[in-house]
């Protein structure tokens, strides 16, 4: 099984900005999760029903973050107070 996850956004802002709010706490925070901790650490991917279903997940899970991520850069970050 190819466990690869192939996603594309558009995003109206600098590299190195978008960057910095995928792969840092802060950053993360300003569009998807209001409590999030980031540290990069990429295992790979092992085999069987788990990683199947983590993989499913993830799948689905990416668009949100992906479209979260464009309309941070639309609107601005997310006010979690407001919500």
């Amino acid at each position: 099984m190819d466990r690869r996850i192939d996603k594309t956004a558009v995003i109206e802002a600098p590299l190195s900005e978008v960057w910095r709010a995928w792969t840092t706490t802060e950053g993360v925070q300003s569009f998807f999760a209001p409590s999030a901790w980031v540290e990069l650490v990429h295992l790979g991917w092992g085999e069987g029903e788990e990683w199947d279903a983590t993989l499913a997940y993830l799948e689905s899970a990416w668009s949100v973050m992906l479209s979260r991520l464009v309309e941070r850069y639309r609107s601005g970050p997310i006010d979690w107070s407001s919500l």
